[in-house]
């Protein structure tokens, strides 16, 4: 995942949780979620909310969920999409817009999520490939990837699933928010 400098430290996940470490001395400070009977091991991503918030891609994919890690009290909160009949979701990805809402995409769905993440009551919004369709823009394969650059989201696709020979870049913006 990414490197992300924040309080003072630095943050990264892995295949084994999310570890900090002092910024000066790269010592290991802390390490979180590393429970691999809780499925939540997988950070795949990582992204600073500027609110003192780490918000974590978990790829796991038996009960893969997005995480909302406050760096001050180590408080935790879940997000989870249920799970639909044929797939539990892994996300991969993630970024967040300036109005909170959490972009992200899944191995095993086609296509992206959007999360408005009340504590209360989440909103997941699932966009499939056909939903992209019909938005206008037809893409080749699913999106991979999930990048807030000028205060704008955008979902890419970075290649072709299948052979690194061919490469096939495809995005969609989002700037409304």
């Amino acid at each position: 995942s990414k490197l992300i400098v924040a309080n003072d430290a630095l943050y990264f996940g892995t295949s084994t949780g999310l570890y900090k470490l002092n910024k000066n001395t790269i010592a290991l400070e802390a390490s979180y979620f590393t429970d691999s009977s809780q499925y939540i091991v997988y950070v795949k991503d990582v992204v600073n909310d500027g609110n003192g918030n780490l918000w974590l891609a978990n790829t796991n994919t038996n009960d893969a969920a997005i995480y909302k890690f406050n760096m001050s009290s180590e408080a935790i909160t879940t997000f989870q999409l249920a799970k639909n009949t044929t797939a539990n979701y892994s996300f991969d990805n993630l970024d967040i817009d300036d109005n909170g809402t959490v972009w992200a995409t899944a191995g095993n769905l086609s296509g992206f999520v959007e999360l408005i993440p009340t504590e209360n009551n989440p909103t997941w919004t699932v966009r499939s490939m056909t939903d992209i369709d019909d938005l206008g823009f037809h893409m080749t394969y699913s999106p991979s990837v999930v990048a807030k650059f000028k205060n704008k989201i955008y979902i890419l696709v970075t290649n072709n699933g299948y052979s690194q020979d061919i490469a096939n870049y495809e995005a969609i913006v989002n700037d409304n928010g």
